[in-house]
């Protein structure tokens, strides 16, 4: 699986450590969905200890771990390289650029892999995903990108966000100011400064490879002309 994970929140095990330690709890850490957490199920940091799990909310700040007393908990373990799906937002367990455990926000979801998983997650099965810009009929600038898919059951269609953090500025137009179109092999789209070509690959699924800007070729071509 390609992905860019570029966190807009990171959680690290190493906190949860140094907050269950503040406690006295120095058993291991790990990662879990606990199912039966009231109000709604969530994702903990836990521990085993003697007498009993021990455990804190992942999204939230590091606090004493809740008041277990005669409660049975169903705690699903997350391992490195699962997805999280936490109110429609999209996260990754993973090693960190430090090589630290984290689970931290995916931003770009730029492959079939990552997309179908998503979809999935959220309940929609499909198996043709094709991206889709969203711009600006006057200015033809690029809102964002999406991806498009029809439904095997029921053949309904809808589109599911390739940019999290530009997903949301449709929502400053009108519908009558947007228009859509698919992209095809070869086209190139801005996001945030970031250039994105559209790419294939070997199993003729679309993918986004990031157009890395490279100032010395330039300069080479303006010598050899």
């Amino acid at each position: 699986m390609n992905t860019i994970a570029e966190p807009l929140g990171i959680y690290r095990i190493n906190d949860a450590r140094n907050a269950f330690r503040k406690n006295n709890i120095k058993s291991k850490v790990h990662l879990g969905l606990c199912e039966n957490l009231a109000p709604e199920a969530d994702y903990v940091w836990y521990c085993e200890t003697p007498d009993g799990p021990r455990l804190m909310k992942v999204f939230g700040s590091f606090a004493p771990d809740f008041d277990m007393d005669g409660m049975e908990l169903a705690i699903r373990r997350i391992e490195p390289g699962m997805l999280l799906l936490r109110n429609k937002s999209l996260h990754i367990y993973d090693y960190d650029n430090k090589g630290v455990l984290a689970v931290q926000q995916i931003l770009v979801i730029e492959d079939f892999d990552m997309v179908k998983t998503y979809a999935q997650m959220l309940g929609i099965y499909a198996n043709t995903f094709l991206p889709i810009r969203i711009f600006n009929i006057f200015s033809q600038q690029t809102i964002t990108v999406r991806w498009y898919y029809i439904a095997d059951e029921n053949e309904d269609e809808g589109a599911i966000w390739a940019f999290y953090k530009q997903d949301h500025k449709v929502e400053e137009y009108s519908k009558l100011e947007l228009d859509i179109e698919f992209l095809q092999l070869g086209d190139t789209f801005e996001i945030e400064g970031q250039k994105w070509c559209v790419c294939i690959d070997e199993n003729d699924e679309y993918f986004f490879q990031p157009v890395i800007h490279n100032p010395h070729l330039k300069i080479l071509k303006k010598e050899e002309a």
